[in-house]
């Protein structure tokens, strides 16, 4: 039972009302901060902007100080004027207003997504310094995908989303084309998409992804949800569990309340899910050893050892039934030793929650990564 020492020692700290902040670090999102779609000229500038950690917009010839000084001296008609004439738009007011929100709009800890070429990839990130005039890099103009502007903020990049994995809440965001604008109306999607665990507003979200391709049973997904009730855990009634379900199959279904609530349910969906020192991870190992030999099997080359691998095959097999019985086993004294200490009721079964797990084919943040940060600080 010592894989499972990380969990007891957050249960005992939950049945026994201790600080959970003492033991999990999660990271906590600031409810002021805002939210920006920033676009890399169709594409052609992401991947300098993820590998050297910026984020930029053009209109070279336009330095903020032009505008700053023509609002203050009262002089911006005369500047629309001269961009109307040099880039021959009858809207030059776009020009001024980007550069107006890149440099006085945007702050340090806002987050920036942008685009890659057709899409294909949706990065987040967050906004790490002042508006500042960079060196262009001598090789701009010839080498494509070199970034040519100079007005730019760094950034740190927190996440790649392939298009066709983007919270299905998110792919309206991205109909709009300007080369710039605010994406507040989508915080709650971009928060959850960034971080499956974080803390906004004195309340713990949690993004559990739906990952099968299958259809979904109504029975799995009500027994899912039914974990967030005092029929399987002895949450603290002072705060309800919400979830929120954008369940396509694959989707995510996300789950808010307080810490205490979000840190009783994250660990009971780790009981089986957590690969530490065999357990699942030697299970999963067992699996893909097994199917790397019958797929040898079907290898003309290895003909001569058929008998030896099949005598391989079977023992691999054999290891294989072992391995899931001995899980099973750790699986349910560990059950009991949670029904004991009261964490549990004695109606929930783990070995439910496993299989449900594996039907929906859940992705659980890992606890132990918030164990570790917190041990590390």
């Amino acid at each position: 039972m010592e894989k499972y020492t990380f969990l007891y020692k957050i249960v005992d700290t939950l049945c026994n009302e201790g600080n959970i902040d003492n033991l999990l670090d999660i990271p906590e999102i600031d409810s002021k901060r805002r939210y920006w779609v920033i676009r890399s000229t169709s594409g052609n500038f992401w991947g300098d902007y993820k590998n050297n950690s910026f984020v930029a917009i053009g209109h070279n010839d336009y330095t903020y100080k032009m505008i700053y000084d023509a609002c203050k001296q009262d002089k911006i008609d005369s500047l629309k004027k001269l961009i109307e004439e040099k880039e021959n738009t009858s809207r030059p007011g776009i020009i001024i207003n980007q550069i107006k929100k890149f440099y006085e709009d945007i702050k340090c800890g806002d987050v920036i997504i942008t685009p890659s070429k057709n899409s294909d990839i949706i990065s987040f990130g967050i906004v790490t310094s002042d508006a500042y005039e960079g060196e262009i890099n001598s090789n701009a103009e010839f080498d494509e995908g070199i970034c040519t502007y100079y007005k730019r903020r760094d950034v740190e990049w927190i996440i790649d989303v392939p298009y066709d994995k983007l919270d299905p809440y998110l792919y309206k965001l991205f109909c709009a084309h300007q080369a710039i604008f605010d994406a507040k109306e989508y915080s709650k999607f971009i928060d959850r998409t960034m971080y499956p665990l974080f803390v906004k507003n004195n309340l713990v979200h949690l993004r559990i992804d739906v990952n099968t391709t299958d259809d979904i049973s109504t029975e799995s997904l009500s027994y899912l949800l039914n974990l967030c009730s005092t029929d399987s855990l002895n949450y603290n009634n002072n705060s309800k569990v919400i979830a929120k379900l954008a369940v396509q199959s694959p989707g995510l279904i996300e789950f808010i309340s307080n810490k205490f609530n979000i840190a009783s349910l994250l660990t009971l969906l780790s009981c089986n899910a957590v690969p530490i020192r065999g357990g699942v991870a030697l299970f999963t190992k067992a699996v893909k050893d097994y199917q790397d030999i019958k797929k040898k099997n079907n290898d003309i080359k290895f003909q001569e050892n058929e008998e030896k691998r099949k005598q391989e095959a079977h023992e691999l097999e054999m290891e294989l039934k072992r391995t899931e019985e001995k899980r099973k086993q750790e699986i349910h004294e560990f059950e009991m030793n949670l029904k004991k200490s009261n964490f549990i009721n004695d109606n929930l079964s783990l070995e439910k929650v496993d299989e449900t797990s594996k039907e929906l084919d859940l992705g659980i943040p890992n606890i132990i990564d918030y164990i570790n940060k917190k041990e590390q600080n």
